[in-house]
């Protein structure tokens, strides 16, 4: 029997791609693994007995790895033949259909009929078995142990040059044991069972045993429920064994326990992988991901990556161009031609490494090599560069152990001229899909152009100069220009590497159209054109708008919200301030301009605002109508007279109080704003000179006083009532003037101590504990009255013991830790949290004490920004991207807008304050009263009143990470 040495795996391998990305481990296939147990299993049961051949040959033919011939017979009591083992070769190596077609081209006499003709034609042109001559084959020759040994060591690609030598290999590479007598005839059914056997047998290297390698049925074993691996230099992919929660799910990847910012995520449509992009590269070494919310239960991964290498350098043209002036016209004392750096990843690096190649050129000297570009220059006199000129240019690159080179000979060509035009993609950055009603500056059309030799070009001159663009329907919309030319833009896309063109909103005032607009790239140089269809829809463009009349308005009010509802094209509701000012026209019958859409400069989104500031008591209407649309809206809407107070509520204190302190007293602040009224319109109200509030005791207990009114019993807001003794005391409010007489009347109790039982401790949440931490826990200890009513203690009436020696402290009724360089002594390497305890000790007030023991948790993960929020404090109104100065407010710097009027809450839940970066713009006249115009915002300072109707804008950005911006107004 005669065979070349070629290897069965080999040839498995030529048919596979050449590598595959995020370095995933080549599978051993079928024909190897099948080899390869059979090796492993020939040494133990060479001598298995016959008769459990049987249900062997019907397991293997089930699994289609064995045959019977044209009647079906298994054959498993005969000897293989050398034509049966063309067929095994084939299965074996997946290839039995393209085998059995294979067209005969061998000149074997000997074979016969016509069954085997594809299978030994296949086996020979793939130099897996020969002959043993020209013309004869030896059809229906029975093989041995030892030849059947030798096709499967060749197959491993053993060298088996040395027939003699033939049982040693075999021993020694494991196939046969020492005792097996070579020389006898290879059973079929025997092989058959030492198969089946092997199925159950573990291929080594890859911890499965055969069976599972080759996915035969009963072996398979479920995908792990999560994947994860390296797939580019900024992107992860994550596969999961079926769909997830989209919607919820949140990734968490961290190296060495040191968290990796993803930006953006990104589902296919099964919901079974998720990509992943990278704020940063990834770096050599381990790594895990954790999903939280895509399934039911918290899954992770470990996947390893590399450092970023150069894996290719390539020559993108067949020619190095002549060169081109800055005026346009040939320059023969240079060449250029365009050149891609790779990484193993497959990427485009040239920007970041293509600056780090070193070329060599067989004339000239390299004079540049920018974003792909490079150009040489030849600067002897007399010897420019000539047509079809040879000149040899080289390229390498090395870094430590990554070294890289390409060479190659070019002819001098005709001097570079854009020639063909490839349109990439539409670009949008959130990959928002373009509708009439987006904004159409947001997108942008990638392309790149390549010369008469394939290089690429990336000088926006040129393309100026040898491109025009034009588009079918501006009405659509159409490309952005500069000076009627298209303005072609480099660094876009989303790698920030690309060529690009912006385009444009149509010039159609607020007019949506719909439609196909084709964007038409024509070479100048060469006539040639590429054209770019753009499908249009109604989408995202409002097609409908309703309002909802506003209520309960009087004269006296201000500025007041309409409910509105806007439908796009798609039956999505827009709430985008963007995607509704220019689509929506609005009138109202109230005198002015008071009936518009308001940003919200954190969100993005509309509010509809309407002014009445200056309206008298009648019904007016409000419309809106959507531009090139039938759809328009229109309700009617009543403002009262003035509103007139009908009822006090309630008075806003706490009606129990402890005693406490030297003099012992329960102090209680009833101050105007702690008086709760509602008007006639069920709203609200707010006191008014005109009315006069009130406030006496109606009771007789002496222990009870009331203090800071005026003579005349008016509350102030200096207005307390002390008590000194423990006791309950009733006091009336009366709220009087312009025909109306109103009055509440109220309990308050004021306890000792001994009388409270049932003492607790308020839960403390998780807080920072890193150095300079100012994050701190109030202790909160409460006491049940005879009542029922829980009273919370004053801190002097009980003590709080923390560890000792941990940095942290009880100060002021807080626990905070220490304020130095040091912080909680966490490894400081890590993010870390801990659980502590400590204890509160309770006077009881009978001479006794109550213990309580809590526990908390300290963190010294750095506290973030999580959200942002108004709030209106100190006479500071923040609502929906506004800030209104109030009336009386002390307005002395840019801080106090902050301070007052946003709120910077962390993940520890604590709203801090921040100095923030800024940049104020607005009317000039308004921006002179201030010492600056960006800066700190500690530092910028009000050098002038400002006066009612002063506006400006303020742009922020918080610790680098957080920004926003929003209006400001002063009443």
């Amino acid at each position: 029997m005669r065979e070349t040495s070629h290897s069965l795996s080999n040839y498995q391998n030529s048919q596979q791609p050449k590598h595959f990305r995020g370095g995933e481990k080549k599978v051993m296939k079928k024909s190897l693994s099948l080899l390869v147990a059979i090796a492993m299993v020939f040494s133990m049961f060479a001598s298995v007995a016959a008769a459990a051949a049987s249900e062997a040959g019907k397991k293997l033919e089930g699994y289609g790895v064995i045959k019977g011939n044209q009647n079906g017979d298994l054959l498993e009591d005969e000897n293989w033949l050398r034509q049966d083992v063309a067929v095994l070769i084939s299965r074996l190596a997946g290839k039995e259909e393209e085998a059995k077609a294979t067209a005969k081209t061998h000149t074997f006499a000997d074979v016969r009929g016509t069954f085997y003709n594809g299978y030994i034609s296949w086996a020979k042109e793939n130099g897996f078995m020969q002959g043993n001559s020209a013309t004869n084959f030896g059809f229906d020759s029975e093989i041995t142990y030892k030849e059947f040994a030798t096709v499967i060591l060749r197959a491993l690609g053993v060298d088996t040059t040395d027939y003699s030598k033939i049982g040693e290999l075999a021993v020694k590479a494991g196939i046969i044991g020492s005792d097996l007598n070579i020389d006898d005839k290879a059973k079929r059914g025997v092989t058959y069972d030492i198969i089946v056997t092997s199925l159950d047998v573990e291929v080594a290297g890859t911890g499965k045993v055969l069976g599972e390698v080759l996915g035969l049925p009963g072996f398979e074993k479920p995908a792990p429920a999560i994947d994860a691996k390296a797939t580019s230099v900024k992107e992860v992919t994550v596969t999961f064994n079926k769909a997830i929660d989209t919607a919820n799910a949140k990734f968490e990847l961290t190296r060495s326990q040191t968290a990796v910012k993803v930006d953006k995520v990104t589902f296919s449509d099964d919901k079974k992988v998720a990509k992943l992009e990278l704020n940063s590269k990834l770096v050599a070494g381990d790594y895990t991901l954790v999903a939280k919310g895509a399934t039911d239960v918290e899954l992770s991964a470990t996947f390893s990556a590399e450092n970023e290498k150069v894996a290719e350098i390539k020559f993108l043209g067949d020619k190095l161009a002549l060169g081109t002036n800055t005026d346009g016209n040939v320059n023969s004392d240079q060449v250029e031609i365009s050149f891609q750096v790779t990484n193993q990843y497959g990427d485009d690096v040239t920007r970041t490494y293509g600056s780090s190649v070193n070329f060599q050129a067989s004339k000239g000297s390299i004079f540049s090599q920018t974003n792909g570009k490079l150009v040489i220059e030849n600067t002897a006199q007399g010897t420019t560069y000539q047509i079809n000129e040879q000149v040899y240019v080289s390229a390498s690159y090395t870094s430590g152990t990554n070294n890289v080179f390409v060479n190659n000979t070019f002819s001098v060509g005709a001097q570079s001229r854009v020639d063909s035009v490839t349109v990439k993609e539409l670009y949008h950055p959130e990959d928002k899909t373009i509708s009439a009603g987006s904004n159409f500056s947001e997108y942008t059309l990638i392309f790149e152009a390549k010369d008469q030799y394939g290089n690429l070009i990336t000088d926006l001159a040129k393309l100026k100069k040898d491109l025009s663009v034009f588009v079918t329907n501006p009405s659509i919309f159409d490309i952005a220009k500069d000076n009627n030319n298209a303005n072609f833009l480099a660094d876009q896309g989303k790698n920030k590497d690309k060529l690009g063109l912006k385009l444009k909103s149509p010039n159609t005032g607020g007019f949506a159209q719909e439609g196909t607009n084709t964007i038409t790239f024509n070479s100048i140089f060469t006539g040639k054109q590429t054209k770019f269809d753009v499908e249009v829809t109604k989408g995202t463009a409002v097609q409908s708008i309703s309002l909802v009349a506003p209520y309960n308005l009087a004269v006296g009010d201000k500025k007041v919200k309409v409910a509105f509802t806007a439908i796009d094209g798609n039956g999505n509701e827009v709430t985008k301030y963007d995607d509704l000012v220019d689509r929506i026209t609005l009138n109202s019958s109230v005198p002015g301009n008071n009936f518009k859409f308001v940003k919200d400069t954190l969100t993005g989104k509309a509010t509809l605002e309407l002014d009445i500031t200056n309206a008298s008591q009648g019904t007016y209407g409000l419309y809106a109508y959507v531009k090139n649309t039938n759809s328009q809206a229109q309700v009617q809407f009543t403002i009262a007279a003035a509103p007139k107070p009908t009822d006090i509520k309630k008075v806003d204190i706490d009606r129990s109080k402890i005693i406490k302190g030297n003099p012992a007293q329960a102090v209680f602040e009833v101050k105007p704003d702690k008086v709760k009224i509602e008007d006639n319109l069920s709203r609200d109200w707010k006191l008014t000179s005109a009315y006069t509030l009130k406030l006496v005791q109606v009771s007789s207990n002496n222990n009870f006083v009331i203090s800071g009114n005026d003579d005349n019993d008016v509350v102030t807001d200096n207005t307390i009532i002390t008590a000194t003794a423990s006791g309950t005391a009733r006091f009336r409010v009366t709220l009087t003037g312009d025909n109306t007489n109103l009055s509440y009347e109220f309990t308050i109790s004021a306890v000792e101590l001994k009388d409270l039982k049932n003492f607790s401790v308020d839960d403390i949440s998780k807080f920072f504990g890193g150095a300079d931490s100012k994050h701190a826990r109030e202790i909160k200890v409460f006491g049940v009255n005879q009542d029922g009513e829980k009273v919370q203690l004053d801190k002097s009436q009980y003590d709080v013991f923390v560890p000792t020696a941990r940095n942290l402290s009880y100060v002021d009724g807080k626990i905070k830790v220490t304020e130095d360089s040091t912080g909680y002594p966490f490894d400081k390497s890590s993010v870390t949290e801990e659980t502590f305890s400590f204890t509160v000790q309770i006077q009881d007030g009978k001479g006794g004490i109550e213990q309580v023991t809590k526990s908390a948790k300290v963190s010294n993960e750095l506290p973030k920004i999580t959200k942002v929020e108004y709030k209106s404090d100190n006479k500071f109104k923040g609502e929906n991207g506004y800030v209104t100065v109030q009336t009386g407010a002390t307005f002395a710097t840019i801080q106090d807008l902050f301070n007052n009027a946003l709120k910077f809450v962390d993940q520890y839940g604590d709203d801090s304050k921040y100095v923030a970066n800024v940049t104020i713009t607005g009317d000039s006249d308004v921006l002179a009263k201030l010492s600056a115009k960006s800066g700190k915002s500690d530092v910028i300072t009000v050098a002038r009143a400002f006066a009612s109707g002063d506006k400006f804008i303020v742009n922020y950005t918080i610790q680098g990470e957080t920004s926003g911006v929003f209006t400001v107004e002063v009443e």
